[in-house]
């Protein structure tokens, strides 16, 4: 038989790519710098080191300059025009970034040609004043690039674009305009423009309608050779440029939740269908679940709705995999109902990624527009949004489709319920082959879930949970899917028409007989059960053979524990024997008391209890599994009597003797009795939930059951 093909998990492509770049990004492989440092052989002396002296001392001076110092050290300091820090920031990168319009002025009035110089992260001054939200610096900025009439500005113009100075008498208001843009579209280390960084600082200066970056940009009208101008160009520019991590100036308003923003630009930008440039400002929109910018952006966009990105997803499959009920209503009510019938790339409807996140309002509206959820399958598996909920445990969801009178009406044969995939799995066989426990309760409690369907493996949803937990030692969300199967009645499939249950049973079989011969060949060379037990430890699929061959441990240890326990409850029951209250000369003078008899009564009842439930342990020592689970299963209630009847012997014989202090022994009889409750009532717990299938217990089951699946999970 051919292998199960691997299951095919829901892949969600974040539209939020920061992380994603960052960690492929092949810079990041670097090893770190060695911080801790040890003596090591002089290498070279620094040639003219302290003539870095008198830079450091300019340094101080640029900074002492823009935080407020004399304006005359321009002046005085020919060659602080000249200086870089260790990131090769100018002196107006410094004053930029600071928002000093006074120094800034100053310095380019100074040293034109440092509007040209980029640092490391290959900024500008525009870069920095725009990230330091200094809009007024950036309006500064702006106008001394314009200001082409100026010779100093020209030549340093030319300069910056390689052309001689000859050309100066032919630089003109159309060529610097042409610079001007490209300028402006220059982009540092993080492919950001200086829009890109203006929207990025979030400083409400940068956004102000009356007073933002668009705006400023708006009074440079005059076109290009090409008919460009700043002023059109910039809302452009907002839509189709984007930074390495795939975001536009536009995508980073909606980010921040700018809408003043985002209706600027769009109500400015050029009126097309054409499809944004990165990530879906729609989708950003979406994901902060900002209504109102996303009404927004559909209003003047309307074609968006229906922009794929690399995975084939629609915005309708983000709203959907998040929960964004209101985003969904209004993408669905508003704009489109057929994008609830588009697959993603891998064959998922928006219901899909819905069901798959839990969202069980999101579902319910899906299915509004939805006539027959039967038929909303996937292409990888045919799977529907039931098979969907189950597969990953989302039990909010299977209740909301089992009790819905919405589902009802729209599967009235229950086809969806009991659908099989395109490997012949129900719902209910996904749900125990996730071992997700709470579903599998929920749905086995529906009547008309089919509970010995088999899929093309012949197997029923008990053979896939048995088959599961015979690989490894059963976790406890194995054990409660296992129980929820068996108290509903499920039964296995006959293993003559299984064809994996047949290859198991071979292989067990094999096993055990290999078992066999090595008990047979340890006893001819005489050598002892220790031994045995050591050679055979790495037997798989030997269950019958647990202590000779060393697995099953755990049930070694139970039969230890509940042994020492047993034995105790032995001891103190003799001890009480030996101590009657009120007994003297060897007399019992309590003897017609009604509570001393009482305390004869359950004083013996815990000792034959605690011994029978001691010689049945003997019985799991030897070696039989069936035995050894039969031994524990009669052992625990037995020990649980010797336990009860123990405490109700104490409780009856310290009555006897404090009987004349009335106070005190009704007292005593209180504590004792509301004591003795809650030790039943917790003993009573360790045996459910009930694997039993009778009703009676499947309704005392019913909470325990779902608080340890909850704990399970």
């Amino acid at each position: 038989m051919p292998p199960p093909r691997p299951e095919r998990k829901i892949f969600f492509a974040a539209p939020l790519q920061d992380e994603d770049i960052s960690r492929n990004d092949p810079s990041n492989d670097k090893e770190e710098p060695e911080l801790k440092i040890e003596p090591s052989e002089v290498t070279e002396i620094i040639p003219k080191c302290c003539e870095f002296d008198n830079q450091i001392k300019l340094l101080s001076e640029a900074y002492h300059l823009v935080y407020g110092g004399p304006t005359n050290l321009l002046n005085d300091s020919t060659n602080l025009t000249e200086i870089k820090t260790p990131m090769n920031n100018t002196v107006l990168h410094i004053a930029s970034l600071y928002g000093n319009d006074e120094i800034v002025t100053l310095i380019i009035e100074h040293s034109p040609k440092l509007l040209f110089k980029f640092n490391k992260n290959n900024d500008s001054v525009l870069h920095v004043a725009a990230r330091g939200g200094h809009i007024s610096t950036v309006k500064i900025l702006l106008a001394s690039y314009a200001n082409f009439k100026k010779t100093a500005i020209a030549t340093a113009w030319l300069e910056y674009t390689g052309f001689e100075d000859d050309d100066l008498e032919d630089y003109d208001a159309i060529s610097n305009m042409e610079d001007l843009l490209n300028f402006v579209t220059k982009e540092n280390n993080q492919g950001n423009t200086m829009l890109h960084e203006a929207m990025l600082c979030g400083d409400k200066k940068s956004i102000d309608r009356d007073n933002n970056i668009f705006k400023i940009c708006e009074v440079y009208y005059t076109n290009d050779r090409f008919g460009k101008s700043l002023s059109k160009c910039c809302y452009e520019y907002a839509l189709n440029i984007v930074n390495h991590a795939k975001k536009s100036v536009l995508y980073i308003a909606v980010e921040n939740g700018d809408q003043d923003a985002v209706k600027l630009i769009l109500e400015k930008c050029p009126k097309n269908d054409a499809k944004p440039e990165g990530l879906s400002p729609v989708v950003a929109a979406i994901m902060k679940h900002n209504q109102e910018i996303l009404n927004l952006i559909l209003k003047n966009k309307p074609t968006w709705i229906h922009s794929r990105d690399k995975h084939k997803r629609l915005p309708l499959h983000y709203a959907a995999s998040i929960g964004y009920l209101e985003g969904v209503d209004l993408l669905l009510h508003k704009y489109c109902k057929c994008c609830t019938i588009q697959r993603d790339k891998y064959g998922y409807f928006p219901i899909h990624l819905a069901s798959y996140g839990g969202h069980v309002e999101v579902v319910n509206k899906f299915l509004e527009y939805c006539p027959d959820p039967t038929e909303m399958l996937d292409t990888s598996h045919r799977r529907n949004i039931l098979h969907i909920a189950s597969n990953y445990g989302k039990h909010e969801v299977v209740c909301y489709i089992l009790q819905s009178d919405q589902v009802r009406k729209l599967d009235k044969n229950h086809k969806m319920i009991n659908q099989k995939d395109s490997e012949g799995n129900t719902p209910l066989h996904l749900a125990a082959k996730s071992c997700h426990p709470k579903t599998v309760f929920y749905l086995t409690w529906d009547q008309r879930v089919d509970l010995d369907v088999i899929n093309q493996n012949s197997e029923t949803p008990l053979d896939v949970i048995n088959a599961t937990s015979q690989l490894r030692n059963p976790s406890t969300r194995q054990q409660l899917t296992r129980v929820a199967l068996n108290s509903a009645g499920a039964k296995p499939s006959d293993t003559t028409d299984s064809p994996k249950l047949i290859k198991q049973s071979n292989e067990k079989k094999e096993s055990e007989t290999k078992v066999h011969k090595e008990l047979i060949d340890s006893k001819k060379s005489n050598e002892s059960i220790e031994k045995s037990n050591e050679s055979n430890e790495n037997v798989s699929n030997t269950p019958q053979y647990f202590f000779l061959t060393g697995s099953n441990t755990h049930y070694k240890d139970r039969v230890e524990t509940l042994t020492l326990v047993s034995t105790l409850i032995i001891t103190a029951s003799v001890a009480a024997c030996f101590a009657v209250p009120g007994e003297a000369e060897g007399k019992a003078h309590n003897l017609y008391h009604a509570m001393f008899q009482l305390f004869i009564f359950f004083i013996t009842i815990s000792l034959f209890s605690s011994i029978s439930s001691t010689i049945m342990l003997f019985w799991a020592t030897l070696g039989l599994t069936r035995l050894a689970t039969f031994s524990l299963k009669i052992v625990m209630p037995l020990l649980g009597i010797a336990l009860i009847s123990l405490t109700l012997a104490f409780m009856a014989g310290l009555y006897t003797v404090i009987g004349k202090l009335t106070w005190l022994a009704t007292l005593f009889l209180v504590v004792s009795v509301i004591f003795v409750v809650l030790v039943i009532l917790l003993y009573i717990v360790l045996f459910l939930p009930s694997s039993s299938s009778r009703k009676f217990f499947r309704y005392i089951s019913y909470y325990p059951f779902l608080f340890l699946a909850w704990l399970a999970e």
